[in-house]
């Protein structure tokens, strides 16, 4: 799934683990998911990510919240694992069946993003014409390389939104969906 979130993971700031959006350490969503993060509950998510750092990698998640929206309204916090990168080697390791993430994985019940690994990609693009309240799917090949397929919904919606550009706006009032 392609969830309507913001993109976390871990990165080392002057010796010391820390969250970070894509830009920032110091961002709106990793105030939230700082927040998220020191609830008793949550955790074994820390954990998870600082014995994951300490191999060598990077934990990527993503951040949905309610204070957070992009476009789909968000009803809860959720805090889900996208992947684990190699440092070194770059490569993107949970499809590796048979590498030693998943031993964290099973000692940590980290939630996670669904996959779809039993679907085509023209049965995922099939479905994106009555997708709505999500943003669509990210498709990882075999050679690790990765893209974005977003709904119609999905894309109407972000542009009114980002553009704010009248007609987008008209388009939306017309269709019954502002």
């Amino acid at each position: 799934d392609k969830l309507d979130e913001s993109m976390i993971a871990t990165a080392y700031d002057n010796g010391i683990l820390s969250w970070r959006s894509k830009k920032s350490f110091s961002s709106d969503v990793v105030r939230l998911t700082n927040l998220f993060l020191e609830q008793p509950e949550n955790h074994f998510i820390k954990e998870f990510a600082e014995e994951v750092a300490s191999l060598g990698m990077t934990a990527i998640f993503e951040l949905t919240h309610p204070e957070a929206r992009i476009v789909v309204s968000q009803q809860e916090p959720s805090f889900k694992l996208l992947h684990v990168r190699d440092n070194l080697t770059g490569e993107y390791v949970l499809l590796n069946k048979q590498h030693g993430i998943h031993h964290f994985l099973a000692k940590y019940p980290v939630p996670r993003v669904r996959m779809y690994a039993e679907h085509t990609l023209s049965s995922m693009i099939d479905t994106l014409t009555d997708m709505q309240n999500s943003e669509g799917y990210v498709v990882q090949f075999k050679n690790g390389d990765m893209m974005k397929i977003k709904c119609p919904w999905y894309i109407r919606l972000h542009k009114s939104i980002t553009f704010l550009r009248e007609r987008d706006i008209a388009e939306l009032v017309l269709n019954e969906e502002l």
